[in-house]
Parts: structure tokens; C-alpha cells; sequence
């Protein structure tokens, strides 16, 4: 059995679109916390996630900064995660930023477990480019209402700018995710109490010296 990890750091975090009503809403919650579970019951290692950290009053701006310079990201990639400005923008986005946009070392360390509902939008690129367009168009239609100027809402057009880069970033990003092969869907991810991914972090996290 692993030995108990000293440090109360995270040493790991995990991004993924929250929980809704919906069948794929709750395989996301299960995938996430099993995982979570085993990682820490299995391996000894703390892991950082909105329900273990966040608390009321808490800002959600901060726990993204902390997922987008985290040392290692299990990034679970689902229809909803990809459409999510959170998700996106705030954690994905800005962890390839901090790694200059260099897609080696973000692809190592941003784990991508790709859920079942996901493939359609990473085998067809145009159509998730497409929904951001929109967003893009819906969201401009708003500020340009409300402040046409630039001179008030300035968080809002900070967003909006946001948008464009992830949109325009879009295909590096995601083939960055892909550089290293990952289980995918539900099945292949969770098998052997999710042994392969567990492997897979330890090994990581010892490259980078997190458990010495």
C-alpha cells in the first residue's frame, strides 16, 4: 500500500462541467467521483475539486486560477465541458497560456479523459467551432446593447475577448489534449477501479517530482 503523502496540497486537479439532471450529467459525477476516491484512497494523493475545496463565498475565479496552474490536470472531457465558458476559457484556456501554448507540455500535463458524449464534437472540430461562434454572436449582441462604447463593462468585454481567443485556439488546444493516448468512454476509463489512469498520475507526478 502507497505510504500517506505528507503534504496537504493538492497535487493533482480535475476540471470537468458540474452535474445536471440529465444521464450524462450524473455518469459525469460518478466518473469524478470514483475517481477522485480511488486516487486518494489507492494512491495517497490529495486532489483538488469544487466540492472537496469551494466554499460559500468562495471565489470560483480563484479555483480556476489553481486548476490552471496546477501541476498536473485530469481534464474530463465531456459535450457539456466543452461548451462550458468555465471549463473552457477560465481552466483549459488559461492552463495552455501559463505553458506558453507549447502543446508538449500541456498535453502532459492536461490528462484528457474523454467521455462517451464528447467524441462527436472531437471528431467534427467545425461543429464546436460553430457553437462558439454563436456564443461569440449572442454575447456581442448583448454588451453592444448595453455599453456599445467599451466603457462600463469592462469584466463583460474582458469575456467576450476571451471567447475569441479560445475560438481561434480551438484546434491547437484540443489536439493538445490528444497528444497522449487515453482511455476513452466511461467503460475503458473506469476498468480495474481505474488502474491505468491511476498509474498513469503517479507516474506523472513523480516525473515532475511532486511525490519526493
Amino acid at each position: 500500500m502507497p505510504m500517506p503523502r505528507t503534504s496537504s496540497r493538492p497535487l493533482l486537479y480535475v476540471s470537468y462541467a458540474w452535474g445536471d439532471a440529465t444521464p450524462e450529467g450524473s455518469q459525469r459525477e460518478l466518473v469524478v467521483d470514483e475517481l477522485c476516491t480511488a486516487l486518494e484512497e489507492q494512491e495517497q494523493i490529495i486532489v483538488g475539486r469544487d466540492k472537496k475545496l469551494l466554499k460559500t463565498g468562495d471565489s470560483i475565479e480563484d479555483f480556476a486560477a489553481d486548476i490552471a496552474r496546477g501541476g498536473l490536470v485530469l481534464a474530463v472531457i465531456s459535450r457539456k465541458s466543452l461548451r462550458s465558458h468555465w471549463c473552457m476559457v477560465d481552466e483549459l484556456l488559461q492552463a495552455f497560456r501559463r505553458r506558453n501554448f507549447k502543446a508538449n507540455e500541456f498535453g502532459s500535463d492536461v490528462l484528457a479523459l474523454i467521455l462517451d458524449d464528447a467524441r462527436a464534437d472531437l471528431d467534427d472540430l467545425a461543429n464546436l467551432i460553430g457553437y462558439w461562434s454563436e456564443a461569440i454572436k449572442k454575447e456581442r449582441t448583448l454588451l453592444e446593447l448595453a455599453d456599445p462604447d467599451r466603457k462600463f463593462s469592462l469584466d463583460s468585454w474582458q469575456r467576450l475577448d476571451q471567447m475569441h481567443e479560445l475560438r481561434a485556439r480551438l484546434p491547437d488546444l484540443i489536439r493538445s489534449l490528444r497528444i497522449r493516448a487515453m482511455p476513452r468512454g466511461y467503460l475503458a476509463i473506469s476498468q480495474e477501479d481505474f488502474s491505468e489512469i491511476r498509474e498513469l498520475v503517479v507516474n506523472r507526478l513523480n516525473e515532475k517530482g511532486s511525490l519526493a
